[in-house]
């Protein structure tokens, strides 16, 4: 591990608490809809393809398109996500928040544009650009809940504030697959939907735009972190257009590419996750040999992802109160649990371990699918602010929490781009490759030797 520099070293030996700030819960509620808003837009015309395809006159391949234009461009703009999100650079949590902003404004009025034309099918290359500004969009909040909650939250809130943030992508993607489908009955009313997300969208620009600071700006109120301090404390700011914050990215890399720890975490979970969200997508073809409609596949999915929800709004709590300095073995329980669920579901359908497509050990029934799916999907959800928590609690005064939340998605975004490649055609082998994920993870996770230093910080300070 390289020394830390001079400053750093100050900044480490004399560590200051948050100061409660009054508006705290403004800037998480902006945030948040924020997330919320990412996820909604993005999976816009998943749930509606084949009206989509109708209305623009496209194939289905181009809506698919439409969807994957997330993880590809999220893995393009977080290079530039863990330079805007360190303050060193003149960066900060105020940048990143009024760009995420900007690109879905510009992501929902290009859509609308489109469709005011009355030329869709001739105009739908402005719905690309916009699917693909809602996705660059994405790292800028997705991979940075942890920063966020660093810099407006103190204590106990500081956890509890980066699940609500987190959770909210999942209350996105919950509210988009329900909403569409509620506002798209036939083709000619899809506009409804894109008119509905400029209205949240217009709304989310002009709250970030209007009011949110980089960071508390109140007379001895500052934030722990050295990414934060770094040009109050030196009495200089960062030129435009220098190469600090080319120096910074690099800096920030090769420091978590010297801690192997850091890197067995974010990669298991930040792969487990996003192996599940792309495996959720796949429960139509999942379920389908066992005679399951689609319908009823849908609501699996939706049923996990409401149980995330939960799981990653109430491991805030949980963590919190009783896990305090011991999340590890916190994260380590979600996984065998969500592991449990995960085998009981892969007894219970065709397997490439069976010699048959429909022979199953166990009975399948829709009940049983649902408490598996609505556990797993607890479980899961839970341990991604855990493992927010633990890459920032490791790294903590090492590597800016934007870079380290940056890596731990890119892997979550590198999980999903795997799956959705997987042609459906094998889909009887994804219950086997998600339990060996979790098996792996669990393995993986177990082996990290975690030193809690924004904990051990916290409670020297006291």
């Amino acid at each position: 591990m390289e020394e830390t520099t001079a400053i750093e070293q100050k900044l480490i030996e004399k560590p200051q608490e948050v100061s409660q700030h009054a508006h705290r819960f403004y800037f998480l509620f902006v945030f948040s809809l924020l997330c919320f808003n990412q996820v909604l837009f993005w999976i816009t015309f998943s749930p509606i393809s084949e009206h989509t395809s109708d209305y623009f006159s496209i194939p289905s391949s181009q809506v698919e398109l439409l969807l994957n234009y997330g993880p590809i461009f999220y893995f393009v703009a977080i290079p530039f996500v863990m330079v805007l999100s360190d303050q060193r650079n003149g960066g900060g949590l105020r940048i990143c928040v009024v760009s995420a902003a900007v690109l879905q404004g510009i992501c929902v009025v290009l859509r609308v544009i489109c469709v005011e034309t009355r030329k869709q099918h001739e105009y739908v290359w402005l719905v690309h650009i916009a699917q693909i500004a809602n996705g660059a969009s994405g790292p800028l909040v997705l991979a940075t809940p942890a920063q966020m909650a660093e810099t407006w939250f103190a204590g106990k809130e500081r956890t509890i504030a980066a699940c609500l943030a987190i959770a909210s992508s999942s209350i996105g993607a919950a509210v988009g697959y329900l909403l569409g489908p509620h506002l798209v009955t036939s083709t000619s009313s899809l506009p409804n939907l894109l008119y509905t997300h400029l209205a949240v969208g217009i709304v989310a620009l002009v709250l970030a735009v209007i009011y949110f600071p980089n960071r508390p700006n109140d007379v001895g109120i500052i934030t722990p972190s050295i990414s934060s301090d770094y040009p109050m404390r030196s009495g200089k700011r960062p030129r435009a257009f220098s190469s600090e914050p080319v120096r910074i990215f690099v800096g920030g890399i090769r420091k978590s590419l010297h801690h192997p720890q850091f890197l067995i975490l974010a990669c298991s979970g930040g792969l487990i996750n996003g192996v599940y969200i792309a495996y959720l997508g796949l429960l139509v073809e999942i379920l389908r040999p066992k005679g399951f409609t689609d319908t009823q596949a849908g609501w699996v999915s939706f049923s996990a992802t409401v149980g995330g929800i939960i799981g990653t709004i109430s491991v805030g709590f949980i963590s919190s109160r009783w896990f305090a300095g011991r999340y590890q073995q916190l994260l380590i329980a979600m996984l065998c649990g969500a592991t449990a669920s995960v085998l009981l579901v892969t007894l219970s359908l065709p397997s490439i371990l069976w010699h048959s497509d429909s022979y199953s050990p166990l009975p399948t029934t829709l009940g049983v699918l649902f408490g598996a799916f609505v556990f797993s999907g607890y479980c899961i959800g839970s341990t991604l602010p855990l493992c927010f928590e633990l890459v920032v609690e490791m790294t903590y005064n090492i590597i800016p929490e934007g870079t380290a939340g940056a890596i731990l998605t890119t892997f979550l975004s590198l999980g999903s781009a795997l799956f959705l490649i997987i042609p459906p055609s094998i889909s009887v082998a994804m219950n086997v490759v998600m339990l060996f994920c979790l098996l792996a993870s669990i393995a993986a996770i177990a082996t990290v030797r975690v030193r809690y230093r924004r904990f051990e910080t916290t409670v020297g300070s006291c």
